[in-house]
């Protein structure tokens, strides 16, 4: 879900596995691991609404809540990680 002013993007767990969800290490919700989510047709909506280079990659903050099962990130606070493409 993305917040209405497009700044935070909340991520939930979905019961029903389908083509649009994405398997989350157990853990991640234990805190110890990390993960990405490689989905071009997501990526291009967010980069969209924050007028993002396609040709680079971000690194977003976000922060795991395991009780609540849900992480959150701060898609105004990315930062590009690599050099353009060519």
């Amino acid at each position: 879900m993305v917040e209405e002013s497009g700044d935070t993007l909340l991520v939930s767990p979905y019961g029903k596995r389908d083509f649009k969800s994405h398997s989350v290490p157990p853990e991640v919700y234990k805190g110890t691991g990390g993960m990405e989510v490689n989905s071009f047709k997501l990526c291009r909506i967010i980069a969209n609404l924050h007028h993002w280079d396609l040709s680079r990659s971000y690194r977003v903050p976000g922060k795991v809540y395991p009780e609540q099962k849900v992480a959150i990130f701060k898609l105004k606070e990315a930062e590009v990680i690599d050099a353009p493409r060519p």
